[in-house]
C-alpha cells in the first residue's frame, strides 16, 4: 500500500470525525477497502504525529494504543489540501471496486 494513500486516508478520517470518537471503527472500514497492515498503520500514524500533521496519539509498548483524542493540525489540513489529487484517485478506485463487485 502506498504510504501517501494511508497518510491521506488517516488524516481524512480524523478530520471527518473531529466531533466523534469512532476513529477505530472508520479505520476498520478503510482497512477493508484499501487493505493495509497494522504495522503500516502504526508506522504512518507515528510519522503523521512526528511531522506535526496530527496530535493526541496515545502510545504504549512502542505502539499506538489509542487514537481516541487524535486531532488534525493546521499542517495536517494543509497536507490534505495539497494532496487533494489523492482524494480523487481514492474515490475513483473505490467506485471502480464497487462497480466490479
Amino acid at each position: 500500500m502506498n504510504k501517501n494513500k494511508i497518510r491521506y486516508a488517516i488524516l481524512k478520517i480524523i478530520e471527518a470525525n473531529s466531533e466523534t470518537s469512532d476513529f477505530s471503527e472508520r479505520l476498520e472500514i478503510l482497512d477493508q477497502e484499501v487493505s493495509f497492515t497494522r504495522e503500516e498503520l502504526v508506522t504512518q500514524l507515528n510519522y503523521l504525529q512526528r511531522e506535526g500533521f496530527l496530535t493526541g496519539l496515545i502510545h504504549g509498548d512502542d505502539t499506538v494504543m489509542s487514537t481516541r483524542v487524535a486531532e488534525i493540525t493546521s499542517q495536517g489540513e494543509q497536507y490534505l489540501r495539497d494532496n487533494s489529487t489523492l482524494n480523487k484517485l481514492f474515490k475513483t478506485a473505490k467506485t471502480t471496486k464497487d462497480f466490479l463487485s
